[in-house]
């Protein structure tokens, strides 16, 4: 399934802050706080390797619809298919290119190529690892009615502003494209802070 996170940790959490229980003005400051958030820690999807230059000798090739998997060098594997270090080193290069080579030609004709030789989901995409979380304090305040409140909250999204990527995807997972292996965009927006009074 190209949508599966093999591993996905959701953690939901809402604590009241224990601030004790003064009275007066200092108890308006510190009592009523809460903080909650998600936090999402999980695998990136499965992706497969194409090279549209892959089978030809079907009658398939540039320009179809049908895209043969790209074809392993020598010796080479699954897991030989990512390049080193973390994703933020990886931007321009996700996918190692020695580990690729043309799909193998069928017959004396050098465009009867054949389907290259690498599995479907030989590699995961970026993962990630975001934070959102809400800070509220409610304060009663009287006025029309006793049970009158003040609710002040302020939330964060993506709260440590970690950038997290997309996984390469259309030509960026076709080993016969210029971009082939290059992230371009973010799957979480940079940190947004909300405020809201109520």
């Amino acid at each position: 399934n190209p949508y599966n996170h093999p591993q996905r940790l959701t953690v939901n959490y809402s604590w009241d802050l224990p601030f004790g229980k003064p009275a007066g003005l200092k108890g308006k400051l510190v009592n009523g706080w809460n903080l909650s958030g998600v936090t999402i820690a999980q695998d990136g999807i499965p992706l497969t390797i194409n090279d549209s230059r892959g089978g030809g000798v079907y009658g398939f090739g540039p320009g179809s619809s049908v895209v043969s998997r790209a074809q392993f060098c020598p010796g080479m594997g699954p897991a030989n298919a990512g390049t080193a270090g973390g994703v933020e080193s990886r931007l321009s290069g996700y996918f190692n290119k020695a580990a690729f080579c043309a799909t193998p030609v069928i017959g004396g004709d050098s465009a009867a190529t054949g389907y290259g030789n690498s599995p479907v989901g030989a590699i995961l995409g970026p993962g990630q690892f975001n934070w959102d979380a809400s800070l509220a304090k409610v304060t009663k305040v009287g006025g029309i009615t006793e049970g009158a409140t003040l609710l002040f909250r302020a939330e964060f999204f993506n709260a440590f502003n970690h950038a997290q990527f997309n996984a390469p995807s259309g030509n960026q997972v076709d080993v016969s494209k210029t971009n082939f292996g290059q992230i371009t965009s973010t799957s979480v927006n940079p940190r947004l802070i909300q405020l809201a009074l109520k």
